[in-house]
């Protein structure tokens, strides 16, 4: 309003902030006022500035503070009566500037907002203060937007803070960068796909409920995809007998149709249910529609295609002892009918796909006993099956950057059962398949099996023998890594277990070793390396996190919906004994502390951190314990974090080392730390505290000079 009073004329904003008075005149020791006629040119002018400068508040405001005014007929009068009303008594305006200040300090982006509409939330918080006469200087308000945005944020407000003087950094140039990465990251979004329509099958009978033929318009259909429509609600019961489905026809007779594929399997082991299910409509008729199912006359899925076909019916398969299916919809044209995917891995179900025959082609189970973090047997030194350390995985990437090459994955199906026994090994009879007739006999084992400590052993020595003679030479400082190499071809294997990661060029030579493997052994392609013992793997440029691992860890210790913090500990607190301290359930302490020593595969920032903590898991304390949570508050926040392994770099090795002088206030041992790297790429850490004692300098010198003159 100031400005646009300004901009008519100086008369008129000159009228609004000194007055104007009519111009009078004395009759008899009468002031009265003076007519118009007798007003000289200045008279006239202040006249005219004040009439446009209350014209313009007039038509500034609303009906209702019109009427506040709509009597006056000087602008300053006018003007007044609208500050008192905008912002009321002094009184008044202290309140509201203690609202808007507080306001100001609870100012924080939610995770659904967007940059546009925080930004406007700002806005209208400082131009509500300004208008009330208090100013909140630019910088200020920076820096409490970049504390103050959403955590998907994190990363640039990091790359903001360490490329630019915040003091200096203007707030429209601030928002203009977010607003550019946040339409970074929506481009980066994967889209969500079309739904694939779920194929229907029967084996025995199947009955439809007709009187649950209700829509639900906002299910979507799609298998593994985002969005689907859910075929199956829950499983209610466990089911062995027969599997019906009725569809009514427009005369009201029902028809039964028969299921010819269906299969069921347990895995006793691991008590994990493996399901799946084919049917396929052998009489379909598209007169096979009920009275009652009207409700699906308009309701279609969508094929991946992009065709469509009608749902003639929704119900319900029952079978005694195994999962109760419901609300299954019976698709027009459709031969054979998925389970939903989702919905099954949700109750604790795992899915095998088959092929074309029906067989299962991948059907096995996994060795999970020994974890990822596998190392040498000590009391079992005969039995002793080398493992795949981390640190070699990451080595194998480096050097897969520096030839340019990608990394494939194979599985093999049992590998344990291709290791041959040198030795007679006899087992005792598996419970539930003992001979009633022979209880006290054995077996005699010929190949190796699951839990028999020899097994791992057969399989690395079959395996070993069998890459010799193919030509491939082990490491002799890895004995899981099998090279073969000649003037223009070369291949890399690394076998974990089951698992065997190779990569190589040319491309005919990678063939060459995919056919020497299943040639021998039942293996199947995984296809390019992309999760490697619990490591995320990309890649385009290849990068390594733990995502996924973290998510599930912050969750599983209830932490998930905390602050996150922007370093992993505190630069000004030394972490001691703390004798005084309460004591913590070791347990916890423990399983905190493991569970970060293995995120360290991806993360080096946190190996200090928790090398610390990782001392006092014989005797934790409360202030231990409020350590490990700040680390894993810290690894919340920066869960997308991980290493990138860069095809521009050499193959030179460099390491770096570097120690804290007498770190430790327990005992006065110093902390070593260090790095290596292939070229550019990171592929080995450490940090680990010294066994030695820091000396002092003198004390130091006083032990060098004798041995100096012993030599």
């Amino acid at each position: 309003m100031i400005f646009f009073i300004k901009t008519l004329d100086g008369k008129a904003w000159r009228a609004l902030v000194a007055g104007y008075e009519t111009p009078m005149v004395t009759v008899d020791g009468v002031s009265v006022p003076k007519l118009k006629v007798d007003w000289t040119d200045a008279e006239e002018q202040a006249s005219v500035g004040n009439a446009r400068a209350i014209n313009a508040i007039f038509n500034s405001v609303d009906l209702n503070m019109f009427k506040l005014i709509n009597s006056c007929i000087t602008s300053i009068e006018a003007w007044k009566i609208l500050e008192v009303a905008y912002e009321r008594t002094s009184k008044v305006k202290i309140s509201r500037l203690q609202l808007i200040t507080s306001k100001f300090e609870a100012l924080k982006m939610t995770e659904d907002e967007l940059v546009s509409e925080y930004n406007e939330r700002v806005l209208e918080i400082v131009n509500d203060s300004l208008l009330l006469g208090e100013k909140i200087s630019e910088s200020k308000i920076v820096r409490k937007v970049l504390c103050l945005l959403s955590r998907k944020f994190d990363m640039k407000v990091t790359a903001i803070e360490e490329a630019q003087d915040i003091t200096t950094l203007k707030l429209d140039e601030l928002f203009g960068s977010l607003l550019t990465f946040e339409m970074a990251m929506s481009n980066r979004e994967s889209k969500k796909g079309k739904g694939i329509a779920f194929k229907f099958a029967y084996e025995q009978k199947i009955t439809v409920n007709q009187s649950n033929n209700e829509v639900n318009q906002d299910e979507p259909i799609a298998l593994l995809t985002k969005q689907f429509f859910k075929m199956v609600r829950k499983f209610k019961s466990m089911n062995t007998a027969g599997i019906t489905v009725r569809t009514g026809r427009h005369d009201g007779e029902n028809s039964t149709r028969k299921a010819n594929d269906f299969s069921y399997r347990r895995n006793n082991d691991h008590d994990k249910k493996n399901y799946y299910a084919t049917l396929s409509d052998e009489d379909s008729n598209d007169d096979e529609v009920d009275h009652g199912t009207n409700a699906f006359i308009a309701c279609h899925v969508t094929f991946g295609d992009g065709a469509k076909g009608r749902i003639i019916a929704k119900g319900n398969i029952d079978r005694s002892n195994l999962p109760c299916l419901n609300e299954v919809r019976y698709v027009d044209g459709l031969k054979a009918n998925l389970i939903s995917i989702s919905q099954l891995c949700d109750q604790g179900y795992s899915v095998n796909f088959n092929n074309k025959t029906g067989y299962v082609t991948k059907n096995k189970a996994r060795l999970v006993a020994q974890g990822y973090a596998q190392v040498e047997g000590i009391n079992f030194d005969e039995t002793f099956a080398p493992v795949a350390r981390l640190k070699a995985i990451r080595l194998l990437l480096g050097i897969s950057c520096i030839c340019k090459f990608k990394l494939y994955q194979m599985d093999v199906k049992s590998a344990f059962l291709n290791g041959y026994l040198n030795e007679e090994v006899f087992v005792a009879q598996p419970k539930g398949f003992v001979d009633s007739e022979f209880p006290q006999h054995v077996y005699k084992l010929n190949k190796a099996l699951y839990g028999l400590k020899q097994a791992p052993r057969a399989w690395y020595k079959r395996l070993t023998i069998y890459l010799g003679d193919k030509g491939y030479s082990r490491s002799g400082t890895s004995k899981t890594l099998f090279i073969n190499r000649t003037s223009s071809e070369l291949i890399i294997a690394q076998i974990y277990v089951d698992d065997i990661i190779f990569g190589g060029f040319p491309k005919a030579f990678i063939g060459n070793f995919i056919n020497i493997m299943k040639s021998e052994f039942e293996m199947s392609m995984v296809g390019e390396l992309s999760c490697f013992l619990g490591l995320q793997i990309k890649q385009r440029s290849i990068f390594i996190s733990q995502e996924k691992y973290v998510k599930n860890l912050v969750k599983k210790f209830g932490l998930d919906q905390c602050q996150h913090k922007r370093t992993s500990v505190a630069t000004h607190v030394k972490v001691t004994k703390d004798i005084n301290g309460t004591v913590v359930d070791h347990k916890l302490y423990r399983s905190l502390v493991g569970s970060l020593l293995y995120l360290m595969a991806s993360k080096l920032d946190i190996a200090y951190a928790v090398g610390i903590c990782a001392r006092f898991q014989s005797d934790p304390r409360t202030s231990h314990l409020t350590v490990v949570k700040r680390i894993l508050k810290y690894v919340h926040g920066t869960s997308d974090f991980g290493i990138l392994y860069s095809f521009d770099t050499t193959s030179t090795l460099v390491g770096y080392c570097d120690a804290d002088w007498a770190g430790s206030p327990d005992d006065r041992k110093s902390t070593s730390g260090g790095c290596f790297f292939v070229g550019n790429n990171l592929i080995s850490w450490f940090s680990k505290k010294q066994n030695c004692v820091s000396l002092s300098t003198a004390e130091a010198r006083e032990c060098l000079y004798p041995d100096d003159l012993d030599e």
